[in-house]
């Protein structure tokens, strides 16, 4: 089988933009009034506890700007939100009590499908008769409404209006008892539930159509090789004897994620296809120079990058250096040597270090 196979990336024609800071804009949360009439709360102290992936920023301000801007909370995220709960607390009447709120997913979407929405969740535990026990689990998604911090306050404020009601009513989730160590707990932990972190794809052959396909592990085991156009398109066939048929081919932009030869592979520019690396219970990808980085395609400069009903953006890893572009004439794609040196450490160039929020599909860029 000929394989075609290009050490270098300049020929793509594409400028790489690299940055070695960003600005930061932070965020403070005020209390408005306009908590619900409630006589009685029936705990007096809450603590929390910040278990996102990225306990960092919430939102990097995708518009072109160098360096880019990312907002955060003007203190940590746990302190923050625990001084506007307080403040939201402090006019009503409290018992003697203690909740905690583990949140672990509080963000803006990056990616263009989800950008415009903050993403919320959050479990909360109450100390009842001196044991932990679950009061709710809750993932939301709000609509981005004028500002960040009001969206945020709002996410907060129907978080607390709903622990304060299951606790009146002393409505748990479940039967069990938790430790301090199971409350405080990174997101992370919950992704390791999912197919696709637990087991390996199906098949050593097959397709993902969607994002949901992947992270619960439903393939499409269905046949297919791979062949290059003239214009450097990557399309996926399927072996047929009817000559019509033959012809059809599916291209790479319906295509969420592959495998091919037991390795995971994700479209580049509707034109290539890079391997996906598990890691800590996400996957990684790597965007080496001079391919640009995520912040600048997620702000457009890149034409052709996202799709309708997913994100089609350049996922890559470290063997994507000397692995890119390598495409068939037939049949396959060639892995390349089991083994490549670490791309060299791009201290102070942000965006090129990428992982995958596994609850979202989004991209967390560093």
């Amino acid at each position: 089988m000929k394989i075609l196979l290009c050490t270098a990336l300049f020929w793509l024609g594409i400028q790489s933009t690299t940055f070695g800071q960003t600005q930061d804009r932070y965020i403070h949360l005020t209390y408005k009034p306009g908590w619900p009439r409630i006589k009685e709360i029936p705990f007096d102290q809450v603590r929390v506890f910040d278990n996102r992936y990225d306990t960092g920023k919430f939102k990097i301000e995708e518009n072109g700007v160098f360096p880019p801007i990312e907002d955060r909370l003007d203190k940590s995220t746990a302190l923050s939100i625990e001084a506007y709960m307080k403040e939201a607390l402090a006019s009503t009447k409290k018992k003697k009590g203690l909740v905690y709120f583990s949140i672990r997913e509080l963000e803006f979407g990056n990616i263009q499908e989800l950008s415009g929405n903050l993403y919320v969740k959050a479990d909360v535990y109450a100390n009842q008769e001196g044991q932990l026990r679950k009061v709710l689990s809750s993932s939301r998604v709000y609509p981005f409404n004028q500002s960040y911090a009001h969206t945020i306050e709002k996410a907060l404020r129907n978080l607390l209006a709903e622990t304060v009601e299951r606790c009146k009513g002393k409505r748990f989730s479940d039967t069990l008892s938790y430790s301090l160590a199971q409350v405080n707990t990174n997101v992370r932990a919950d992704w390791a539930a999912y197919p696709i972190i637990v087991h390996h794809p199906a098949a050593s052959v097959g397709i993902y159509w969607s994002f949901e396909d992947f992270r619960n592990n439903h393939l499409d085991t269905s046949s297919f090789w791979i062949e290059r156009e003239a214009d450097s398109t990557v399309r996926l066939r399927y072996p047929s004897s009817d000559k019509l048929l033959a012809k059809k081919y599916i291209n790479i932009a319906r295509v969420w994620a592959l495998t091919y030869h037991d390795t995971l592979y994700f479209p580049l520019l509707n034109k290539y296809l890079l391997p996906l690396q598990k890691e800590n219970n996400s996957f990684h990808f790597y965007l080496p120079e001079p391919l640009p980085d995520m912040y600048t395609i997620i702000c457009g400069e890149m034409p052709y990058v996202f799709r309708a009903h997913g994100p089609q953006v350049t996922y890559y890893s470290d063997r994507a250096i000397a692995l890119a572009p390598v495409v068939p004439e037939q049949a396959g794609i060639n892995t390349g040597p089991k083994s490549y040196a670490k791309p060299h450490d791009q201290r102070g160039k942000l965006a090129r270090n990428c992982y995958l929020n596994m609850d979202t599909g989004d991209i967390i860029y560093y």
